[in-house]
């Protein structure tokens, strides 16, 4: 995978190259979702929950944005 941050991207390159390994990219992108700062408690753990990912939050995204409710 190719990942490119920057305050202002100049230009995009014309041919990229593997600079990053899946599990990096996914450990960056929770981290920008603030899933790393989520703490569980022993009892959560031991009931076998997982820690949220970005995966996870996939779902909100085709969810309406605005207030109105459609009749």
């Amino acid at each position: 995978m190719f990942l490119l941050e920057s305050p202002k991207i100049e230009s995009i390159p014309s041919h990229v190259t593997k600079n990053m390994a899946r599990d990096s990219i996914k450990q960056r992108l929770d981290h920008l979702a603030g899933l790393t700062k989520l703490s569980f408690s022993t009892e959560q753990v031991d009931a076998g929950l997982d820690r949220p990912s970005f995966r996870d939050l996939t779902a909100f995204i085709f969810q309406p944005q605005n207030k109105f409710r459609l009749i």
